[in-house]
């Protein structure tokens, strides 16, 4: 597809634009009509062959060899008939670094200029630039299915952001707890998954404190109050982005009254007496017991 874009540029220069593989082998020929037709009658053509074991040393064979850019002019060219030829050639490397063929720009000999090597170094680099980033896209397809894979086999709610607070995944536990759907919550700020929570828009701000946090939902149901634990993803001393493990704060804090041992040792059940005051007093320890208030 670049090369085809790089077509328009060649485009009424009297020059062909040649994209081959790392055998030497052209792949594709792009030019104006009366230039093309000049090649042919070298066999310059999709399918031949610019190996130098084939047509003598040429610019691509040369660039193929020595993994640089190559410029020959004229009698440069070992085989006679490349003589009327000017020919400019850079290797293209995969993301690896593996030589995967050359693209070359060659027009007649009167036509030879200087920066035709740096416009096919260009050309070269662009290509390469191309590679790697259908590579990172392909990489990052993978981790988002993998990531969302992970995400949904796991009970607990959990959402990711990246750098803006903005959400890239929720899985369906966290669905459930918030009272969303995938579709709404995607590509939402976290500030407008929890509108009682503005300061969210700028939770990986710099200088920002990042221990768990609570904060209120507005639920089909009613209000629910929940803790938040975020899990920063840092690269290059920057944060990418963060994995927020969202729990009911009923919930948060039992798992810390189990791990801190402040478990009750009585119930209610263990309090002996008829007395009708302290069957009220324990009535009322009851209503109260059901609130998350601290009670004195």
């Amino acid at each position: 597809p670049f090369m085809e874009f790089l077509q328009a540029a060649v485009k009424g220069t009297g020059f062909i634009l040649v994209l081959t593989e790392r055998g030497g082998i052209v792949l594709e020929v792009f030019g104006d009509a009366e230039i093309v037709a000049m090649a042919r009658e070298n066999n310059y053509v999709p399918g031949c062959s610019r190996a130098e074991e084939v047509a003598g040393t040429n610019a691509i064979s040369l660039a193929l060899a020595e993994k640089r850019p190559i410029h020959l002019t004229g009698p440069e060219h070992w085989n006679v008939r490349h003589h009327r030829w000017t020919c400019a050639s850079a290797p293209v490397f995969s993301p690896e670094g593996l030589l995967l063929g050359t693209v070359t720009l060659s027009g007649e000999t009167t036509n030879a200029h200087r920066h035709t090597l740096g416009m096919v170094i260009s050309a070269a680099e662009a290509i390469q630039d191309r590679l790697r980033e259908r590579e990172i896209a392909l990489e990052k397809r993978g981790v988002d299915a993998l990531l969302s894979s992970v995400l949904t086999s796991i009970s607990e709610a959990i959402v990711t952001v990246d750098a803006a607070a903005v959400v890239t995944n929720i899985n369906p536990a966290a669905c459930k707890s918030l009272g969303v759907s995938v579709q709404e919550s995607l590509g939402q700020s976290l500030a407008r998954l929890f509108p009682g929570s503005p300061e969210l828009a700028s939770l990986l701000g710099p200088g920002k404190d990042l221990t768990s946090f609570e904060l209120t939902c507005e639920r089909p149901d009613g209000r629910t109050h929940f803790v938040v634990t975020p899990y920063v993803m840092n690269a290059g001393g920057q944060a990418q982005g963060a994995i927020l493990a969202v729990r009911e704060r009923r919930e948060f804090l039992n798992e810390v009254r189990e791990f801190s041992g402040l478990s009750a040792v009585f119930t209610f059940e263990d309090i002996i007496g008829q007395a009708p005051a302290l069957l009220r007093q324990i009535e009322l320890a009851r209503v109260a017991a059901r609130q998350s208030s601290r009670i004195l």
